[in-house]
């Protein structure tokens, strides 16, 4: 199991070292797997990956196959990047702050469909690598709006101009970040356990159970590292812009 972040644009960007849009890669749309490689190495999380890689596709002995999915999500999922508007809206925060007016389209993977995929690469072994998205991946308005609508949360929507920490969510990249599924449904013959629309409110309902009367830290430990919630700097940005 790998990553979309392995590939590299034309320039040698990766999304790991990007911190700015003009850092950011300019990948194809959608990508297919002979996008060119992060170099191997221990620099970074994609160099790692990629590292992995090449010793799997390298060997001869036994048959390697790599997957390499985008955002995943599903029950279980310790990291729960949706769990970023679904705490907001538990919270029933009345605005919610996107930077860069809400611009991101990250291809989302459903647990299910990584599933749907190793069946079909365990049934025909193979020393190959495959992309693993959703057919249906969203813009991050819509995955905002959706889970609102899910849990009946309709806050004011406040779309900042510019990339910044303040409205920065999981899915916030300033160019799309998609890959193709050519090559599964090719070769594989793969088609889609599920969608993202199905999908999501599933994500949602066990997000909200799981965190019942727990300290949601406790339950999404790999969140921890990434989700934020500095309402107070949220707050502040809002009343800057009514003043």
């Amino acid at each position: 199991m790998s990553s979309a972040s392995v590939y590299t644009d034309e320039q040698g960007r990766t999304l790991d070292e990007a911190e700015s849009a003009d850092d950011f890669p300019e990948f194809p749309v959608p990508i297919p797997e002979t996008q060119r490689t992060a170099p191997p190495g221990d620099a970074t999380y994609s160099t790692k990956k990629a590292a992995l890689e090449q010793v799997l596709l390298e060997n001869d002995r036994l048959p390697a196959t790599i997957i390499r999915p985008c955002a995943i999500y599903g029950r279980g999922d310790r990291m729960a990047r949706e769990w970023h508007f679904v705490k907001r809206a538990l919270d029933r925060r009345p605005y919610l702050v996107l930077a860069n007016r809400g611009v991101g389209h990250f291809h989302t993977t459903a647990s299910e469909n990584i599933g749907k995929l190793v069946q079909l690469v365990a049934a025909s072994p193979r020393t190959d690598a495959y992309n693993c998205g959703d057919p249906d991946p969203p813009e991050l308005l819509e995955i905002a709006r959706t889970i609102g609508g899910v849990m009946g949360h309709a806050p004011t929507e406040i779309l900042l101009a510019e990339l910044s920490d303040v409205g920065a969510t999981p899915w916030s990249v300033p160019k799309p970040l998609l890959v193709d599924m050519a090559k599964a449904e090719r070769e594989l013959s793969y088609t889609p356990a599920t969608t993202w629309a199905e999908a999501l409110p599933k994500q949602v309902d066990w997000l909200i159970e799981a965190t019942r009367d727990r300290d949601w830290r406790e339950v999404l430990t790999r969140g921890v590292q990434y989700l934020k919630f500095d309402y107070e700097a949220e707050d502040e940005v809002v009343r800057s812009l009514a003043a």
